[in-house]
């Protein structure tokens, strides 16, 4: 999940401070930092999806499930200087 936020990220670099406001006035804090930081739980994970804005990352969800059927490559965070 977080591969697919940083994809998001660099598709939309314009738009990554809205989706911060996002997530931070729609979540916790704590579930926020916990999200990166390899230590969160299913409700963490769940509740940080229902706090990001929804069209970017419905956007980013056909590259990724065509890509985990190896049919097409993955996106990639290459670009931004991100490596997987």
């Amino acid at each position: 999940m977080d591969q697919i936020f940083l994809d998001v990220l660099c598709a939309n670099p314009s738009r990554g401070g809205a989706i911060f406001f996002s997530l931070f006035s729609r979540a916790e804090p704590a579930r926020v930092i916990r999200f990166p930081s390899g230590r969160a739980s299913l409700a963490d994970s769940l509740a940080m999806v229902a706090a990001m804005p929804v069209p970017p990352f419905l956007n980013a969800a056909p590259g990724w499930v065509i890509g985990s059927k190896g049919s097409k490559a993955r996106p990639s965070n290459l670009a931004c200087g991100v490596s997987r």
